[in-house]
């Protein structure tokens, strides 16, 4: 049986139903797109925003006030207890990522998880990547597909491989980025040097060094040693 979903009451009708195999269709659109959100803070008299649970003053690291507009721009999260500073967003559609809630509900729960076009979830953190991750800890394996894996460098590689794969996860942390081009990539190292006098008579750092990633995957890696456990 084949049934495709769109909300969350089609995920637990078709979850029910006993007829075997059972394959569940989900759009990327439906899998990552959830409710529109907005900032929430409780705001004094005198225009301070405060945490609505513990009534913390909001400020941000350099001890500014943060605004509303800021709460707007990212979710963040009361610095004392924690509570989340946003909240649903009426205005718009009542919607859940079915992604998140196969993850969180069903972990575990498929045997496999296809993906087609998996080149583009490689993204650190775009909604379809992070869906990608949530399906993926919904099942017990993982099928990527894809007509171009590499887009011609290292780091296209990274993150995508990082949600589909356990053995990654257990040679590299999610911000080891800069480690994977070390080791798989090409870097070129790029040193800048003060051509005057100013350099020696104010705070400017006389010598600035900055790496570059270039296309390409490092002939001297053992990229290929992974090469078994993806085919």
């Amino acid at each position: 049986m084949c049934l495709a979903a769109e909300r969350i009451g089609d995920l637990e009708r078709t979850l029910k139903e006993k007829q075997r195999p059972l394959f569940v269709i989900l759009s990327r659109e439906k899998a990552k797109l959830g409710y529109y959100w907005k900032g929430h803070a409780t705001r004094l008299k005198d225009s301070t925003l405060v945490c609505p649970r513990c009534r913390t003053p909001l400020i941000d690291r350099d001890g500014v006030p943060v605004s509303h507009e800021a709460l707007n721009r990212k979710k963040q999260k009361c610095k004392e207890c924690r509570e989340p500073l946003w909240e649903a967003d009426p205005r718009g559609p009542r919607r859940f990522p079915l992604a998140t809630y196969l993850k969180n509900k069903y972990p575990g729960h498929f045997d496999l998880l296809i993906s087609d076009e998996c080149h583009e979830y490689k993204g650190a953190a775009t909604a379809q990547g992070i869906a990608l991750d949530h399906l993926g800890k919904a099942a017990r394996q993982i099928l990527a597909l894809t007509g171009t894996l590499l887009g011609g460098y290292s780091s296209n590689l990274f993150y995508l491989l990082f949600r589909i794969s356990p053995d990654i996860r257990k040679d590299f942390k999610f911000r080891d980025i800069k480690r994977w081009m070390e080791l798989y990539g090409v870097l070129e190292k790029i040193t800048f040097v003060s051509a005057n006098d100013e350099g020696r008579a104010s705070l400017k750092k006389a010598q600035e060094v900055r790496w570059h990633e270039r296309p390409g995957i490092s002939r001297h890696s053992s990229l290929n040693c992974y090469q078994g456990r993806f085919s």
